[in-house]
């Protein structure tokens, strides 16, 4: 179990708190990153938090939202006040998912010391802890990538892993989604083998998005035979769903996890590739 990549609500507004609402935040040893859109980040954040929108680390107008060209990410990154070696706390509103999907980002970029916001922006409301609204502020910060293979699943790497039984495949959708009975695509279904855990059963539910205790998330993945030393391809449509469930077995201790960066998007739109 590795603890330290979550942080519960009252243990971040103690420190917030005490680092003065956070201009003094980063000299503390920690940054809070809000990895929401910008008008929502304006409208109302936690004090001294700077804006990273997950959805600014993609390609929206190719197949499967490829990741951006990695220079392209470090300018944005560091524009945001992001650095190579702060702790950093991300949170949402939206389930944890573009928290989990900016942590996995910045994993495959070699960025470490980072954790999620337990609950997110809806458990902090909950709580009626402090927020700030207007504009980012965020100070001078320059992040230089290294990128990794240890995080991230390319087509070819799902294609192998389909032919090697000790490799699970994880499909994050909705069960649904999973069997082809709803889906937007011209193929619907899943990929050859994948064992379907839907990330929503990692948390309380989308209004309170608290994730569940330890033990039950870690039996959900005994019980699916998924085990520490497993290695897991995790997918979904966008890779967003997914990074959720990357996020959950990395919280869990496991440590051979790649997230398929095309997911179902690119995966059904070639119609070379098999699917169930």
């Amino acid at each position: 179990m590795n603890e330290s990549l979550l942080v519960e609500t009252k243990e971040l507004w103690e420190a917030v708190d005490k680092a003065g609402y956070a201009q003094e935040a980063p000299h503390a040893g920690f940054l809070v990153v809000d990895t929401r859109g910008r008008p929502d980040f304006e409208a109302a954040h936690i004090p001294g938090a700077v804006n990273l929108p997950s959805g600014d680390l993609f390609d929206s107008g190719t197949v499967g939202s490829d990741l951006l060209p990695t220079e392209e990410i470090e300018r944005r990154v560091s524009a945001a006040g992001i650095d190579n070696d702060t702790r950093l706390i991300l949170y949402d509103e939206s389930g944890l998912v573009p928290s989990a999907r900016v942590f996995w980002v910045l994993e495959h970029l070699g960025r470490s010391s980072m954790a999620l916001l337990n609950g997110g922006f809806p458990r902090w409301k909950n709580e009626q802890l402090p927020v700030e609204s207007g504009p980012p502020q965020p100070g001078p910060a320059t992040f230089r990538a290294t990128e990794t293979a240890a995080s991230l699943a390319e087509r070819d790497d799902v294609l192998h892993a389909i032919q090697r039984p000790d490799t699970v495949i994880i499909d994050t959708r909705t069960p649904d989604e999973y069997y082809g009975r709803t889906g937007a695509h011209l193929r619907n279904g899943h990929i050859p083998g994948a064992i379907n855990v839907d990330w929503q059963r990692h948390i309380v539910d989308l209004f309170n998005p608290t994730l569940v205790s330890r033990s039950e998330l870690a039996s959900l993945y005994e019980q699916a035979g998924v085990t520490e030393t497993t290695p897991v391809i995790t997918y979904c449509r966008t890779a967003s769903r997914s990074s959720h469930t990357y996020f959950v077995l990395r919280l869990l201790g496991y440590r051979n996890v790649k997230n398929y960066s095309g997911s179902w998007m690119e995966w059904s739109a070639d119609e070379s590739l098999p699917i169930e």
